[in-house]
């Protein structure tokens, strides 16, 4: 027997937990096991055997950090490792020679998480709401894809070592991370990059040459540095701003760091985000010429109402665009200027629906 699942019923409001035999954790030729809504905390620790078992899910289940230590200790082959929503687990040390990837997703009340997988390539985790997690990743160096949401503990200097020793870290999302304000990213292969509600986030400074795909969402923040591919889609989605002139003049410095897209799409509440006043114009020069393509998404307030003065507001700090779309309540207006493109059915770049298509595949993994 090569894989073994285990689902037990667990709909029924009275349903306990199904506990496992003794003689699962000694199956010797095992190389995948799942369980789901199962009890492991019964097991003894000193008679877990899987000594082939590569990929361990672990959904809904109940089990403590002996039993699970046991379980690593006895699997030297483990490759993956997936825990969602397991009940019991503290404090885990993982240190997997083999382990490529790591998956772990709100589970309580875990506290500490310690990762020295030498081989590791893929590290998902989503914590719980105002759970204080500690997750200690400094040892790994070979990650490509780091996924980090409401990672409480994730501060500045964390994440910019973290970058700085995983030189082949292609795609990295960070979402919920409280403890980020100055955040600096120095990644020469990163091509994706998340930034999601990261409520404390004052700026982001980005030195990622082959940076092809960037995506923030939040409150505005100011850019130091943007040093990416000149193929970059970027895609801003802002919230909902208090209108003055300290906000136009944000606006435009934060649109300056992404004057060298290929693509620009901006997301936000009201058409009036995005009207600059004329009497403010003069002080906001110098006006931005390089890019060419610009998208904006209007969230509020049904069809624009001011389509001609958000086209003059925006054709006056990019007057270099070649195409512009503006897209309100289910319609879009495309206004092609000298040397642009006829329309188009789909507003979102290659990259992004590649980037789109892997967010999708990896949260329905995750």
């Amino acid at each position: 027997m090569k894989d073994l699942i285990a689902i037990a019923e667990f709909f029924h409001p009275f349903r306990v937990p199904y506990t496992l035999p003794q003689s699962v954790f000694t199956a010797k030729s095992i190389q995948c096991l799942e369980l789901v809504f199962c009890d492991l905390a019964s097991a003894a620790a000193a008679a877990v055997q899987l000594p082939r078992l590569k990929n361990l899910d672990l959904i809904n289940v109940h089990v403590t950090d002996s039993i699970f230590a046991s379980i690593l200790s006895a699997s030297p082959l483990l490759e993956k490792i997936n825990l969602s929503l397991v009940c019991g687990l503290e404090r885990i040390h993982i240190s997997c020679h083999n382990l490529k990837m790591l998956v772990i997703f709100k589970c309580s009340p875990l506290e500490e998480i310690t990762v020295k997988s030498p081989n590791i390539e893929s590290f998902l985790f989503r914590g719980k709401r105002h759970n204080p997690d500690k997750i200690d990743i400094s040892s790994c160096r070979k990650l490509k894809f780091l996924w980090l949401q409401r990672a409480s503990n994730l501060t500045d200097d964390i994440l910019e070592k973290t970058a700085l020793h995983n030189p082949n870290l292609e795609i990295m999302i960070l979402s919920h991370c409280s403890g980020l304000r100055n955040a600096v990213v120095n990644s020469p292969n990163l091509w994706m990059f998340v930034l999601f509600k990261c409520k404390h986030l004052a700026s982001a400074k980005i030195e990622a040459p082959t940076l092809r795909a960037f995506e923030y969402s939040g409150h505005m923040i100011t850019f130091p540095s943007m040093i990416s591919s000149p193929q970059m889609d970027a895609i801003i989605h802002m919230d909902g701003p208090e209108i003055c002139s300290r906000w136009f003049h944000r606006l435009k410095q934060m649109c300056s760091r992404f004057d060298h897209c290929r693509t620009l799409w901006i997301r936000c509440e009201h058409e009036t985000d995005l009207i600059i006043p004329h009497e403010l114009r003069k002080r906001l020069l110098p006006q931005l010429k390089c890019l060419g393509e610009l998208k904006i998404h209007v969230r509020r307030g049904g069809a624009v109402k001011n389509l001609a003065q958000l086209e003059d507001g925006v054709r006056w700090i990019f007057p270099g665009l070649k195409n512009l779309y503006v897209e309100a309540d289910g319609s879009t207006h495309h206004f092609r200027y000298d040397g642009g493109e006829g329309p188009r059915g789909d507003l979102v770049g290659p990259t992004w629906r590649k980037c789109r298509d892997f967010i999708k595949q990896e949260r329905d993994r995750f």
